[in-house]
């Protein structure tokens, strides 16, 4: 599973590379591209969004790898660890939505 979270994370990288590489908004990011208004700064914003989740999947996916090796972390402790990374997942998607909102009419 963990190889699976990592392939994903390679392809969050390699859309927000090919995002700023061709700027092309209808292919690489799910929104409305009539709506935007500022294309260079959204395509900015959207190649740093698409980094920040390949590079914290990549942490993620290689904590729970040296957990079944190493840690072996308890299930209580493990759930509080989930909890506060679904808690920071949803604050980062809100703060996405309010900042991807800022570039369009």
């Amino acid at each position: 599973m963990s190889i699976l979270g990592i392939l994903t994370a390679i392809w969050f990288l390699n859309r927000g590379n090919k995002l700023k590489q061709t700027k092309n908004i209808e292919k690489y990011v799910w929104g409305n591209p009539k709506r935007i208004k500022d294309k260079d700064g959204y395509i900015n914003f959207y190649s740093k969004v698409y980094f920040v989740q390949g590079v914290l999947l990549i942490a993620c996916e290689v904590f729970f790898i040296l957990d079944d090796y190493y840690f072996n972390l308890p299930m209580k402790t493990l759930t509080i660890l989930f909890c506060i990374v679904f808690t920071l997942i949803l604050i980062e998607s809100v703060v996405i939505e309010k900042k991807g909102k800022k570039f369009t009419y």
